[in-house]
């Protein structure tokens, strides 16, 4: 398989995994995250970021994933917000 090919069936392949994690909230909980198990989807992406070399990667006591993914140089600083996921990434310099 040529790259292209290999980089769609990675991506299928997490979006499934990701999509099979319970992620579900509790309506009558005032907690955030309101369930422990809003917590599996984060606790994997910190694991996943972390084995790919992302830096400062870290998950905040409500859920969200920050982490530092090394850029080309000379770039601006790019911040990717995707509140389903709860994660936030951006690039450095």
């Amino acid at each position: 398989l040529g790259v292209a090919e290999d980089f769609a069936r990675e991506t299928e392949e997490r979006l499934v995994r990701y999509a099979g994690i319970d992620t579900q909230s509790d309506e009558g909980s005032d907690a955030i995250p309101s369930t422990p198990r809003q917590l599996d989807l984060s606790r994997l992406l910190v694991e996943e970021l972390t084995a790919i070399g992302a830096g400062d990667v870290r998950m905040t006591g409500y859920g969200a994933v920050l982490a530092t993914l090394p850029g080309p140089a000379p770039a601006p600083t790019i911040r990717h917000t995707a509140p389903k996921l709860r994660t936030w990434m951006r690039t450095s310099r």
